[in-house]
């Protein structure tokens, strides 16, 4: 409304400029899932959004701005996914076991990384 000049906002009636205001109310999301979040990044700081929800734009649509479907996005490459899988059962061991050692729990006959660390070296030592 500050945009308008004087003579049109006088122009609107009680009415007209409570029609308007309810009119510009952005509608509730129609998304599952929408998550905002603002993060400091080296001094400055930077928001990210994230959307869930169900695909509602024609794929017409999808094809003119260059969106493909994930199939043909994430090609299946045996190598990369056998790394992925990999790592990511080495890092959910390595953390159960920090959660283990944190814990206190014991499973059996106390082992502690320093030990398995040396018990690694010793048998390379051994080998040559």
């Amino acid at each position: 409304m500050k945009r308008l000049p004087e003579e049109h906002r006088r122009a609107f009636t009680d009415e007209q400029l409570q029609a308007l205001a309810l009119a510009s109310i952005p509608p509730p999301p129609n998304h599952g899932i929408e998550y905002r979040v603002s993060l400091p990044f080296f001094g400055k700081r930077f928001y990210v959004t994230l959307f869930v929800g169900r695909e509602r734009r024609a794929r017409s649509r999808l094809v003119a701005e260059g969106q493909l479907p994930v199939s043909q996005i994430v090609k299946p490459d045996p190598v990369a996914w056998t790394l992925i899988l990999a790592l990511t059962s080495f890092g959910a061991l390595l953390a159960l076991f920090i959660a283990k050692a944190m814990s206190g729990v014991e499973l059996g006959e106390s082992v502690a990384l320093p030990d398995v660390m040396q018990h690694l070296t010793d048998i390379d030592l051994k080998q040559n």
